[in-house]
């Protein structure tokens, strides 16, 4: 079964508002004395991406139908273009954080977290 897709046509990408997090891919423990330890717990981890849209009206709804149809309100994974790595890349909605909207005259802002596996 094939991914669903986020045209990279939908959407500009503002460069202010967006930040792309490194995953975690170590574990820390403290010691009696001297420096804590870490050691590598995993290789495969995803990246956490904020990124802030400006969309036409039109774009707004599209993408509130792809949210809540093919993306499941975040439940499954989807192909999203990258803007910085400038590649197709694995990607959904982060739980915790669903999308939002505002104006942004007369076009609005949209704010989305994603997760990502290079």
């Amino acid at each position: 079964m094939t991914a669903p897709a986020w045209p990279a046509d939908k959407g500009r990408v503002l460069a202010d508002g967006f930040r792309d997090t490194f995953p975690t891919l170590v574990q820390r423990s403290d010691v009696d004395a001297g420096p804590a330890k870490q050691r590598r717990t995993t290789t495969a981890s995803s990246h956490t991406v904020d990124a802030v849209y400006k969309m036409t009206s039109a774009e707004r709804q599209w993408f509130s139908q792809f949210y809540f149809g093919e993306a499941a309100g975040g439940g499954v994974w989807f192909d999203w273009y990258h803007p910085v790595e400038q590649q197709t890349v694995l990607a959904r909605f982060v739980r915790d954080a669903p999308p939002s909207y505002e104006p942004w005259k007369p076009d609005w802002r949209v704010s989305v977290r994603l997760e990502w596996r290079p």
